[in-house]
Parts: C-alpha cells; structure tokens; sequence
C-alpha cells in the first residue's frame, strides 16, 4: 500500500492529494496514509482485503471511502457507514 500511495503521490505535495486509489493492494489494515494527506476527499480500498481501520488516520476532507469485500470484520460496512456519516 506504501508503494502504490508513493506511485500516486509521486512529487506532489500530500497535503494537495485529493483522491487515492488503493484497488486491489493486499493488506489487512492502513499502510501508510498519514494526517498529512489533509485535503484527502476520497479514499478507494476495494478488493485489499482490510480487516479493519486501523492505521486510517484523522483526515478532515475525507468524504468518500470506496471499499468493497473487506474481510474478517462481518460489521466492517457499518463501521465505515458510521465514519462516513460522522465527517
């Protein structure tokens, strides 16, 4: 997940990343976002495999979290529900 948010990242400034795309990366948990992704509004996860947030830091512009077959956590949706609805 590391790699492919630095593939994306590439230069830029994290703070000016808008949208990550992390489809298909298998990990378990967050690998390498930090708060320093500020003006993050959309997040896609689907297919990782993610067991369940740990490692999604604070991120005050995030809006949208794409996330699809997440495993291990049979309340994984509501729990992304929630955090959705509470930003």
């Amino acid at each position: 997940m590391e790699e492919r948010i630095k593939a994306q990242v590439k230069d830029s400034d994290p703070a000016e990343v808008k949208e990550l795309i992390l489809d298909n990366v298998r990990e378990t948990s967050i690998v390498g976002l930090t708060d320093k992704f500020s003006s993050l509004a959309t997040l896609s996860v689907i297919h990782v495999g993610l067991t369940s947030l740990d490692g999604l830091p604070a991120l005050p512009s995030l809006t949208k979290v794409w996330v699809y077959r997440c495993t291990g956590v049979p309340e994984y949706g509501r729990v992304c529900l929630n955090y959705l609805v509470t930003r």
